[in-house]
């Protein structure tokens, strides 16, 4: 009930609880995620493989967006994070890799929203002999926690044209050169001069024109 709560949406807003408590698929689908967690977590416990660097890298993105979604109190954004992270773990064991440190994450982060599963899973599947909830926060790398890549809104006089996935670290040049490379830019620029580009990479490309 405290995660169907939390997840219901964000903390501020009102909620009709009539509604969710009529919703067929809202109770069992937070459910069903926690007992995922419970077989991942035991399963990642068990397993011997090396952790992908696909998997270590989405658990520290994931360490540090839940990190910020708690401290502004966005619990059901929280959650989410925390389901795809499981959804990976999963992934991963089933292709016969490892997922311990991402289990162990999984559980700790677990902790503030569902705080006596995340106990049992500390205690009982993990083997650790103190609490959950006096164990460090787990801290993540921000090199490993960075995005790989990013959506590049590109605007004609502030009219969005395009949205280009680019790299995260994309220079300012490079930015242009790839926004001016896309066909439905091409067509907007057409005839027509420049007098202006604002690049703030890797997020915006602005092109200033008049006829």
């Amino acid at each position: 009930m405290r995660l169907i709560m939390l997840f219901a949406g964000p903390f501020e807003d009102d909620i009709d609880w009539k509604l969710i408590a009529g919703d067929p698929d809202r109770r069992p689908g937070v459910h069903q995620w926690l007992g995922r967690v419970f077989t991942a977590v035991d399963d990642a416990i068990a397993a011997d493989g090396a952790e992908p660097v696909s998997l270590v890298r989405l658990t520290h993105k994931t360490i540090k967006g839940v990190t910020a979604d708690l401290d502004r109190f966005r619990f059901n954004t929280a959650i989410s994070k925390l389901q795809v992270l499981t959804n990976e773990i999963r992934s991963t064991l089933d292709a016969g890799g490892g997922a311990r440190d991402a289990a162990r994450a999984l559980v700790q982060m677990l902790a503030p929203v569902a705080p006596f599963a995340a106990e049992e899973l500390w205690r009982e599947v993990i083997g650790e002999g103190s609490s959950v909830h006096v164990s460090t926060w787990p801290t993540y790398d921000p090199a490993l926690a960075a995005d790989d890549t990013v959506t590049m809104v590109v605007q004609v006089n502030g009219k969005v044209r395009d949205k280009i996935e680019v790299p995260a670290d994309i220079a300012e040049v490079d930015a242009e050169a790839t926004a001016r490379a896309s066909e439905r830019v091409a067509r907007a620029l057409d005839g027509r001069e420049v007098v202006k580009t604002i690049v703030r990479a890797p997020k915006l490309v602005n092109f200033v024109v008049r006829d």
